[in-house]
């Protein structure tokens, strides 16, 4: 077993760089799955608002009532400065003015120009409260045009506006769509490429040097042995890491990694790692040894296929174009199943078609060993 001791040995002095490589994508996913919201799911926002009634009627009473009992309404003293400074640091959402007259501009159908407000321009509360206030206007309209008082008509407005509509959302995915475990998943992608063509590449090209080989070739080991300690060892290493990688999740994530979609996204994690080491060894074929060399090798390839393939952009932001041509690459396949897997895409979860997608990742892996096999056999033939 020397080529395999030989192997183990240049590859603990690649141990550091591994290390620095787990230990970005460590931090990455801690800090991304951090900020990630896992609760989609719409639910109406309490404002601070404060209001000036320069009406003092029943219906702009219940207009404060309605709003009283959705927000909380904030009383600022200083003036209009306080309120603005209020406003800037954010201690209030909006100042609302109910003018003079409102209570007859309702009961007469006139709804523009009802309320002086002040707010951070654009922003999501400003919108949220001024639809509130919009609808709540028009429906105490309608209440007024069929012969009830403005009054009458504000609190029947705010009544009507308590009614609410259950909808229940149908999740196709195969687990939690809102799981931070999806972030984890997709950015093996990258960190596998980069790891397999960054530390292995210059290893697997150093026993395919010339000189190296014909030593070798000299000796009593068999071909067929020398092939046999590298894919052990080869084999060896990549399951090591790999399986770091899936402690590093359960880590993170607890028993969520053994669940069905927790399973289901670790097979494709790892018959992505395989097709990482087939690029690998494919690449090592060509004799490309330098660290540096391989180094921009690997980031290369894998930041552009993560990018192509929508590992770090999700694929519904790409063009038609860019997608077409990023099938031709096996990440896709994997974006791809993981996002059916979580419910990311218009795809409905079908066991039979997750897993059709990770037997097409499987047959990169098949070319990419085959092709890598010819160029070994071609350079063999030309170097004799």
């Amino acid at each position: 077993m020397q080529v395999y001791k030989v192997f183990m040995k240049m590859a603990r002095k690649r141990l550091v760089t591994i290390l620095m490589y787990f230990g970005i994508f460590a931090l990455i996913c801690f800090i991304m799955t951090a900020n990630a919201q896992q609760d989609t799911d719409y639910s109406d926002k309490k404002l601070k608002i404060s209001v000036a009634d320069m009406d003092n009627t029943e219906a702009s009473r219940a207009l404060r009532d309605y709003i009283a009992e959705n927000h909380e309404i904030v009383s600022i003293d200083g003036g209009d400065g306080a309120l603005q400074d209020a406003i800037y640091y954010r201690t209030l959402n909006c100042s609302l003015t109910i003018k003079a007259g409102f209570g007859e501009a309702v009961a007469a159908g006139e709804g523009d120009g009802l309320f002086e407000m002040v707010s951070a321009s654009g922003t999501y509360e400003s919108q949220l409260f001024e639809g509130q206030l919009t609808q709540f206007v028009k429906t105490a309209e309608v209440y007024s045009v069929s012969g009830m008082g403005s009054g009458e008509a504000c609190r029947a407005a705010a009544e009507a506006q308590k009614q609410h509509v259950d909808v229940t959302v149908e999740n196709f995915s195969a687990g939690n769509s809102g799981s931070r475990f999806r972030y984890f998943t997709q950015y093996l992608a990258y960190i596998f490429l980069v790891i397999m063509i960054v530390c292995f590449t210059p290893i697997l090209s150093a026993f395919n040097t010339l000189d190296l080989r014909r030593r070798i070739d000299c000796s009593a080991l068999p071909l067929a042995s020398k092939n046999m300690q590298l894919f052990c060892a080869t084999g060896t290493l990549t399951a090591a890491i790999w399986l770091v990688f899936q402690i590093l999740g359960v880590a993170c994530y607890g028993g969520e990694m053994f669940s069905k979609t927790g399973l289901l996204a670790m097979l494709n994690s790892f018959i992505f790692m395989v097709v990482a080491v087939g690029i690998t060894v494919l690449i090592a074929q060509f004799g490309i040894a330098g660290d540096d060399v391989c180094s921009m090798i690997g980031n290369t390839v894998s930041l552009g296929m993560a990018f192509l393939c929508g590992v770090f952009v999700p694929q519904d932001l790409l063009g038609d174009g860019v997608l077409k041509a990023a099938s031709f690459l096996p990440a896709y396949w994997l974006v791809r199943a993981n996002n059916m897997l979580f419910g990311l895409s218009d795809e409905g979860y079908s066991l039979g078609k997750y897993l059709s997608y990770l037997g097409i990742e499987a047959l990169f892996a098949v070319v990419l060993f085959a092709a890598a096999a010819v160029v070994a056999k071609v350079k063999r033939q030309s170097a004799e």
